[in-house]
Formats: C-alpha cells, structure tokens, sequence
C-alpha cells in the first residue's frame, strides 16, 4: 500500500487546524478563571456596571459609584499575568505539537 504525500499533508493540516482551535478555546477558558482567580477581573462588577450604565442612558438616577468603570489592572499584576499565560501557552503548545510530531514520523 503506498501512501501519498497530499494525504498525509491534508492530515496534517486537518490536526493542525483541530490543535489551534482546542488552543484558542483553552486559552479563552484558562486566562479568564486565571484573571478571576488573582483577582484582576470580577464578572459580576463588570455585569454590574453595563447594566448601571445602560440605567443611566435611559435617564434614572444611579450612585456614582455604580457608574465608575472597574479598572484592575496595576503594573504588578499585569507582570505576573504575562509571565503566566507565556509560560501556560509553551505549555499548552508542547502538549500540541507532540501527538502530531509523532504522527508524521509515524
């Protein structure tokens, strides 16, 4: 049985392909609990003032404080929050390549 080369390349592609879509989806999933989790990012503050803010355009009267965009960002924590995601993506990247490294030598 011989095996043809586009084949083999169109397997490729395929899995390449598969492997950046798992890799978009996981990093969507990952940075955002990771953002949660050290505490630079709150969904229910964030939830809170879009809804305080579409209130005010329509005219009713809100505390101030409801209307203040939550910042959470400090030059600390978008440091470690770099260093993290680059060293999850070369993770995440290994654990990617490998099953289709081994697919082509095989």
């Amino acid at each position: 049985m011989k095996i043809n080369l586009e084949h083999i390349f169109v397997v490729f592609v395929i899995l390449s392909i598969m492997s950046l879509s798992s890799l978009f989806n996981w990093l969507e999933t990952k940075v955002e609990s990771a953002l949660t989790k050290i505490g630079i990012t709150n969904r229910k503050m964030k939830k809170v003032y879009e809804i305080s803010s579409k209130y005010s355009e329509m005219g009713v009267h809100l505390p101030h404080v409801l209307l203040i965009e939550p910042h959470f960002f400090s030059g600390e924590t978008k440091k470690y929050l770099r260093i993290k995601v680059v060293f999850e993506g070369i993770k995440v990247i290994s654990y990617l390549i490998l099953p289709t490294g081994f697919m082509i030598i095989v």
